[in-house]
């Protein structure tokens, strides 16, 4: 069983837009509110016809980024700014602190918030 592929937290950080398909620990972090989650289990033919729609869609004029794209209805300006928001309240100096004093000087870990999306 996977994790989740660091690029998708570099990316979500950086407030690009993520698109990935559900495995591995990839759906933990990547909803329909936070990026663009593809069914794992789509055939390799509509897998790509899916990525294509949503690839038309932003590569539409330039203006209809940061709207609702026509065809696929995301606003993926939100959504990128959602998956933004939703890394920069997991990790932070906060839970970083936390993370290390509870490994460097056995103190008690505060666990990390939940995902705000999977509230």
């Amino acid at each position: 069983n996977e994790g989740v592929a660091l690029v998708v937290y570099e990316a979500m950080a950086a407030g690009l837009l993520v698109m990935t398909t559900a495995v591995g620990g990839q759906a933990e972090v990547v909803t329909n509110q936070t990026g663009v989650l593809l069914p794992a289990d789509l055939p390799h033919d509509a897998l790509v016809a899916r990525i294509g729609e949503h690839l038309e869609a932003l590569s539409g004029a330039p203006e209809s980024i940061g709207s609702t794209a026509h065809r696929s209805g995301v606003d993926y300006a939100a959504v990128a700014a959602a998956g933004a928001a939703a890394v920069a309240s997991r990790f932070n100096k906060a839970a970083f602190i936390g993370c290390v004093s509870h490994k460097l000087l056995g103190a008690a870990r505060q666990p990390p918030p939940p995902w705000p999306h999977l509230q």
